[in-house]
């Protein structure tokens, strides 16, 4: 768990944890980011199935990382103040439910931590007082205010990805780099639509002039457009709503049917959340724990299985990574993909996405008018304080 070469990612280890979630207080549309000394929160949340409804004893904690999310060589009293693990202390029963639940909730920073430097950081929480119990963990940044960071998306400078892809152009102002050489200490990272699978890492200045450093290197910052994400919702068990082609009770709990889907062959725009959801009850007064667990039966039309390759459904409710439990199986005599999910109540976004990278495009295509975020983390590699600093953030929309 600790080792200092692991690469943490947002991960779950136990089976019965569900809907785990990392954001800003009281926003469900940002990206888990906060400004070091600022008064701004962020709130980890998760769901605990277990069959007895048991009220467990979960803990949480923080690692510093470096810019590549590997165990950073600060110690905990150096990157925050406060007690170094925490009970969760917040929780609550699932409220007229089928499926019943504990919902947890922490948020940070509080009364008991606070963080002093800025960086990639891991929230990972823990049961019983063990530390080796890890229940989950999660990606959030503390970044730093010091920089500008201009910038917008265009068009592709490729003449044969115009049609495929976006390319950023940005500029970086604010800090004196006359006593050092900006190339060997100052690393960006974009992540489209923060998602690890898209990112690009160690991006460096194509020109340095004075305080300025600007990125224009049309080959690293040239990104594939994608798709709008799929999407359903599940928030009202009264009605079928868009792209749900049926409510059932089976066994005394509500199924949901989903309009079996077929490769996209052309640019569909609807304003999407960019592969996140949203737990949602439209008929309750708090989704957190009056939203209900329902089965989710997905479909993917196909004359023939994907040839070697494996089809998962994708987006943050994997935590952006091959997730078994969302992987497709085919069906020979429907000629079609299945799979059932139990997700909590909401609105989703998700994509297909086959296993092999060769062929991430082969399902949605890309299109360079797709809606995306572009999110900019500027690192600074401290000699004297030996850690990457997060000097600056920016989200580019196009």
């Amino acid at each position: 768990m600790f080792s200092q070469n692991k690469v943490f990612f947002d991960n779950i280890y136990q089976q019965n944890i569900k809907t785990a979630q990392i954001k800003p207080i009281n926003t469900n549309f940002s990206y888990p980011l906060i400004e070091l000394n600022s008064q701004e929160k962020l709130i980890l949340c998760f769901d605990d199935l277990n069959a007895e409804n048991q009220v467990f004893d979960y803990s949480y904690s923080f690692i510093h990382c470096n810019r590549d999310w590997t165990k950073s060589e600060l110690f905990f009293d150096e990157y925050c103040t406060g007690f170094e693990n925490n009970p969760i202390i917040d929780y609550k029963n699932s409220f007229n439910t089928l499926e019943d639940y504990v919902h947890y909730s922490v948020e940070f920073p509080n009364n008991d931590i606070e963080f002093t430097k800025s960086g990639n950081y891991i929230v990972y929480v823990f049961k019983d007082g063990n530390i080796e119990d890890t229940v989950l963990t999660k990606r959030f940044v503390v970044y730093e205010n010091e920089i500008v960071i201009e910038g917008y998306i265009k068009v592709s400078s490729i003449s044969s990805m115009r049609t495929t892809s976006q390319e950023l152009f940005f500029n970086i102002k604010g800090i004196d780099f006359s006593f050092q050489n900006p190339t060997q200490y100052i690393n960006v990272s974009i992540l489209q639509n923060n998602r690890p699978d898209k990112a690009k890492t160690s991006i460096k200045p194509r020109f340095i002039n004075g305080n300025e450093l600007i990125f224009d290197d049309y080959l690293q910052n040239n990104f594939f457009a994608g798709n709008e994400f799929r999407f359903f919702e599940s928030d009202n068990i009264r009605f079928a709503s868009q792209m749900v082609d049926s409510i059932r009770i089976i066994d005394d709990n509500y199924e949901f049917f989903l309009i079996p889907q077929t490769e996209k062959k052309r640019y569909y725009f609807y304003n999407d959340l960019n592969g996140k959801y949203i737990v949602h009850n439209s008929l309750a007064n708090d989704s957190d724990c009056e939203a209900d667990y329902v089965p989710v039966h997905f479909y993917f039309e196909r004359e023939y299985p994907y040839p070697e390759n494996n089809l998962y459904i994708f987006g943050e409710l994997t935590n952006w990574s091959y997730d078994d439990d969302f992987k497709m199986e085919y069906n020979n005599e429907k000629k079609m993909y299945e799979k059932t999910v139990l997700l909590k109540q909401g609105f989703y976004n998700y994509c297909y996405k086959l296993q092999k990278h060769s062929d991430i495009a082969q399902i949605d295509g890309n299109y360079f008018d797709t809606k995306n975020d572009y999110v900019i983390y500027v690192f600074y590699y401290d000699d004297f304080l030996n850690y990457d600093r997060v000097l600056g953030v920016k989200i580019l929309s196009n």
